[in-house]
């Protein structure tokens, strides 16, 4: 149980430090976003927005790209970290129930676990 515990301590921390470079790159990516649509509207190109996004803003897509990245490792480490949430819950709700062990009539033993 006590690992479980040090892993939720230390998961949350790698959580806040994902959740906060997530959050750094949204901003970043949504202004990066709001440049390109203003240089676009300047622009006036004729072209879908989208598509003059992709040949024209090189700083839009590696916002995006760089936004992407922290998505993937905030939803690894939120997994870790919700994971390791649930099995300290788990241990311990475990730890107080009783446990009684019995055997049945071929002498197989079994586990009976009460509240």
């Amino acid at each position: 149980m006590a690992d479980s515990k040090s892993n939720t301590v230390v998961g949350k921390e790698q959580y806040e430090e994902a959740r906060k470079n997530w959050l750094d790159t949204a901003k970043a990516a949504q202004q990066a976003k709001n440049e390109a649509k203003q240089k676009y509207d300047e622009a006036n190109p004729g072209t879908p927005l989208v598509e003059w996004l992709l040949r024209r803003s090189p700083a839009f897509l590696k916002a995006y790209h760089a936004f992407g990245q922290a998505q993937v490792k905030f939803d690894e480490v939120y997994l870790e970290y919700d994971n390791a949430a649930a099995q300290a819950w788990i241990d311990a709700r475990g730890a107080e129930r009783e446990r009684r062990w019995y055997k049945d009539e071929d002498g197989t033993p079994f586990l009976i676990i009460l509240p």
